[in-house]
């Protein structure tokens, strides 16, 4: 079950070294959106590649999701 819009979303999580959570994101329509990559910026936010099929204009296209740091508070 997802937590997000639809079946399955990309979830974004910051935890602390303790294992805190400091912040969370989710991505994603109402079908499944899968990511399989993310890389930290050097700005500071995050780059995740993936799979969507609820942005797509056939069947899974390519999920690219620049995350700006000033939203991740």
């Amino acid at each position: 079950e997802s937590i997000g819009n639809g079946n399955r979303d990309v979830y974004l999580l910051k935890v602390d070294e303790d294992g805190n959570k400091i912040w969370d994101r989710t991505f994603g329509g109402k079908d499944d959106d899968i990511a399989y990559s993310v890389c930290e910026t050097y700005d500071g936010g995050f780059m995740i590649v993936g799979s969507t099929k609820s942005f797509s204009a056939g069947e899974n296209d390519i999920y690219l999701i620049k995350v700006i740091r000033s939203n991740l508070k």
